[in-house]
């Protein structure tokens, strides 16, 4: 358990010192906003979490715990993750419910292997390495 914190603290000590402009800004209308989870492979659900992309640093709340990590921007609808880190989030409960554990691995996991991705209107869309829908974002609607 402590070699699991320190891996934990090493994690996040690396996130904060990376530099702002680790990335090169190519696309505003992914950045500095808040999307959605609505989808992880084929499970679909409300609720699954959200993610904000700024600065080449991304973070949120996967299905039960905080998620941080690096993105870089590689031109086009090219993206790369990196680094992507797991926090403690006070709602462990939540991850004994259902499977929200197992999508929480599968989107943690699954994000270092995305490389490209798609923004449709409202929609955010990360493809695996060949092609494969690996997760889809929404933004809320403003009333």
């Amino acid at each position: 358990m402590i070699k699991l914190i320190k891996a934990h603290l090493a994690s996040l000590l690396i996130f904060l010192i990376i530099p702002a402009n680790a990335h090169a800004l190519e696309d505003d209308n992914l950045e500095y906003k808040k999307w959605y989870v609505e989808s992880i492979g084929d499970y679909k659900a409300k609720h699954l979490g959200h993610a904000k992309f700024e600065n080449g640093k991304i973070t949120g709340v996967s299905t039960c715990n905080i998620f941080y990590g690096i993105y870089e921007l590689k031109g086009g609808s090219d993206i790369q993750f990196f680094r992507i880190g797991v926090g403690a989030y006070d709602t462990k409960a939540i991850c004994k419910v259902g499977n929200k554990m197992e999508l929480e691995e599968k989107f943690i996991e699954g994000l270092e292997q995305v490389k490209t991705y798609k923004i449709e209107e409202d929609k955010l869309t990360l493809f695996e390495n060949d092609g494969k829908e690996f997760t889809k974002f929404y933004l809320k609607k403003k009333k």
